[in-house]
């Protein structure tokens, strides 16, 4: 298990392990204070998750065929899987970057 876990919410969590999602958005400072850097992280299924942000990814995941499993379905507080941090971005015309800082995830 890697020494170092992300924690992000629900469904994107779970749009990383299964759904494709390749890019993790973050501020420079979250991942300065996170100590990212190209590795192995683990990803942690955070335990929120809002109506609003399950509808909203419900509907980008359908624009890349991808159906999200349930609310009710969606592991919560618990290490989910793991990729490896290949690059952190500040641009990119890729459909997951929001900026201002992404990390590209790969495996």
């Amino acid at each position: 298990m890697p020494d170092l876990a992300l924690s992000v919410r629900q469904p994107w969590a779970w749009g990383i392990i299964h759904g494709g999602k390749v890019i993790e958005n973050r501020s420079h400072g979250s991942i300065k204070a996170g100590n990212m850097d190209l590795r192995r992280i683990a990803i942690h299924a955070a335990s929120g998750m809002s109506e609003r942000e399950y509808t909203w990814a419900v509907w980008k995941m359908a624009q890349i065929n991808v159906v999200i499993p349930r609310p009710e379905d969606l592991p919560r507080s618990a290490i989910i899987g793991t990729e490896d941090v290949v690059d952190i971005i500040t641009e990119s015309d890729r459909t997951w970057f929001g900026g201002p800082c992404g990390l590209l995830l790969e495996n």
